[in-house]
């Protein structure tokens, strides 16, 4: 694929630059920190037409119209370096320089469906997309992953607004599916790239900031000189150029990069219907991120076409478009199968095992909480702790970082488990904190803890977020053992 993947750019004539997004560190595939950087995927109904040429120009207008569908086939292969790990927590930790070689190979083949039209102006555009192919393979040193979309989430809606939005309306995404997703340089946002003044060879224009952030993936753009370009106009196609950098936060970590492409539209389509890239990103290290120097290269193709059978009102139906809270939610499923956990976008997993999981939260580019999720083993009712006696257990296992009790108490939740709540206040390496404990049980006896530490400066800017995780934690099912064969489920004491 890689082969084919630059031979193809160079036909079309990309030029030779840098792409990227700055990469999340995770435990799974984009989990030991490769979120795959799709630059300026060109896959929207983007139509454009051209009006009449005359002195001043051509003038380019979007003709994309709600329920206009395209064939989309995207091609993305990454390669370069991670150094060391994500921050530590730990005032006195050393930061590593050990690098790791990271090479990613991606294609995506979807349809894609307009729900609105471009001529909304700059207000949220909305599409659904039919995912028919999706498959990433991530090289990490010696470790190599696969990740695909489940069949059960093949829908997708994206909004755009200029920054992006995924969710399925079929149910919470996977930290690595979202992942897999993500597409710097989105095709929703291509037709955001023509200005609307009328166009020669020569015309140029520089996006605005909040543009260039959802192209690039970043959160905020401090500073940037990208531009775009019109570098020929013929009778059947008007070709663009966009080069330059931009430098950034992605989450908690300032990152930059730099990007060289070529895009071109169809005429007689009046479709953007290729484009072409080549970027380098550079990420700085931070509480979810590892440092990542890495190249990209990324090739798209769009073809419009007639309404797919996966579109039909048959298949649609039970479906809302619309986001909700719980569509915007994330979903791990533990590997021994009996118990998952929802959370919200805010969340960075660091670790997930059998019978322990460590996240971070991040909000508005600060990193504000750490949390873990601790299994225990199952006990009958009459061993289950009491507030009391867990109140004990906390202020035993913290020490002498102890100093008082803020509050405490129990409740049911939505899913019919007891949860006990204490919350405390003491010190860690002079540092001020607050510890919230809860213990959750089910009504089979089936335990959990969960933690949370966060600097009592920044408690308040937990804002509801381990209330809303803890809530999201669920045990699943006992799995049905057959007989003569033993169980795993580590529900069993």
């Amino acid at each position: 694929m890689r082969k084919e993947l630059r031979s193809n750019v160079a036909r079309e004539g990309t030029s030779t630059g840098w792409f990227a997004e700055v990469v999340r560190h995770r435990q799974r595939l984009f989990c030991h920190g490769v979120v795959v950087l799709w630059l300026l995927t060109c896959g929207t109904p983007l139509g454009l037409f051209a009006g009449e040429s005359g002195s001043k120009g051509l003038v380019l207008k979007s003709s994309r119209v709600a329920g206009s569908v395209d064939h989309v086939t995207v091609q993305i292969e990454a390669a370069g370096d991670r150094r060391g790990e994500i921050a530590s927590l730990k005032s006195n930790a050393e930061k590593s320089d050990k690098k790791t070689p990271v090479e990613v190979a991606c294609s995506l083949e979807f349809y894609e469906k307009a729900l609105d039209d471009s001529s909304a102006g700059q207000n949220v555009r909305r599409s659904l997309r039919h995912y028919t192919s999706t498959r990433a393979e991530v090289k990490i040193g010696g470790e190599q992953e696969k990740v695909d979309l489940r069949d059960q989430r093949r829908y997708v809606v994206v909004e755009s607004a200029p920054a992006i939005t995924f969710f399925s309306p079929q149910g919470p995404l996977t930290v690595e599916e979202f992942d897999l997703l993500k597409q710097i340089g989105d095709s929703a946002l291509l037709d955001r790239l023509i200005p609307a003044e009328a166009v020669i060879v020569g015309t140029s224009w520089r996006p605005e900031a909040a543009l260039v952030a959802a192209l690039f993936g970043l959160d905020e753009v401090t500073k940037h000189d990208i531009s775009c370009r019109v570098v020929e106009i013929t009778d059947l196609v008007v070709r663009f150029e966009i080069a330059g950098s931009a430098s950034g936060r992605v989450n908690d970590a300032a990152g930059s990069i730099e990007v060289r492409g070529k895009y071109r539209f169809d005429r007689r389509m009046q479709r953007v219907d290729w484009m072409g890239v080549a970027a380098k990103v550079r990420c700085d290290i931070s509480a979810v991120w590892a440092e990542f120097d890495l190249a990209i290269r990324a090739q798209t193709r769009v073809l419009p076409c007639e309404s797919p059978p996966a579109f039909d009102e048959t298949k649609l139906s039970g479906l809302s478009l619309q986001h909700t809270a719980e569509s915007l939610r994330l979903e791990h499923v533990s590997e021994s199968k009996d118990w998952k956990i929802e959370h919200s976008r805010n969340w960075f997993a660091t670790n997930y095992h059998r019978d322990v999981a460590t996240l971070r939260l991040v909000r508005d580019g600060e990193y504000v909480a750490f949390a873990s999720i601790s299994l225990l083993p199952k006990r009958p009712a009459e061993q289950i702790p009491s507030l009391s006696e867990f109140q004990a257990d906390v202020k035993k296992a913290l020490g002498k970082s102890f100093e008082q009790l803020e509050d405490a108490g129990q409740a049911i939740n939505p899913s019919r488990m007891r949860v006990l709540r204490v919350v405390v206040k003491g010190r860690l390496e002079d540092s001020p904190r607050q510890w919230r404990y809860f213990h959750v049980t089910d009504p089979i006896g089936r335990q959990a803890v969960i933690a949370f530490n966060v600097e009592e400066k920044l408690a308040g800017k937990l804002d509801g977020e381990d209330a809303e995780l803890v809530n999201g934690f669920r045990f699943l099912p006992p799995a049905k053992v057959e007989p003569g064969k033993s169980s795993t489920d580590n529900a069993s004491e």
